[in-house]
């Protein structure tokens, strides 16, 4: 495993909620200084605190591990939500999204041809 790069991408995950080092090791019940360490891959971590990292950035272990392609998470974090849907939610779903699509593919055209002007 490349500590280095886990450590990369629990600091980046970690500022991306704009949340600091100290607040971020008091929610997990560990040191700043352990937490500088893990982001700098000084320290390794076992997988109980993996699991405890991903659950407070409200990210996937398998995320922090490896490069993984965000468009088939959030496919599959979709489809999780889905599947505990009634058929009478699934049909709003359905109509919102295609509203939704369509309502972006107007708002992108629009962007795009100010762009050309």
């Amino acid at each position: 495993m490349d500590y280095a790069l886990l450590g990369n991408r629990i600091r980046n995950c970690r500022k991306s909620r704009g949340m600091s080092q100290a607040r971020l090791a008091e929610m997990l019940d560990i040191s700043v200084n352990y937490m500088g360490q893990i982001e700098l891959a000084e320290r390794h971590i076992g997988l109980d605190l993996l699991e405890n990292i991903s659950i407070v950035l409200d990210i996937s272990i398998l995320s922090l591990l490896y490069e993984v392609n965000t468009g088939a998470l959030l496919t599959e974090e979709i489809n999780l939500l889905l599947r505990e849907c009634t058929i009478s939610e699934l049909l709003i779903i359905s109509d919102m999204v295609k509203a939704l699509k369509l309502s972006l593919g107007n708002y992108c055209s629009k962007l795009d041809s100010g762009r050309d002007q």
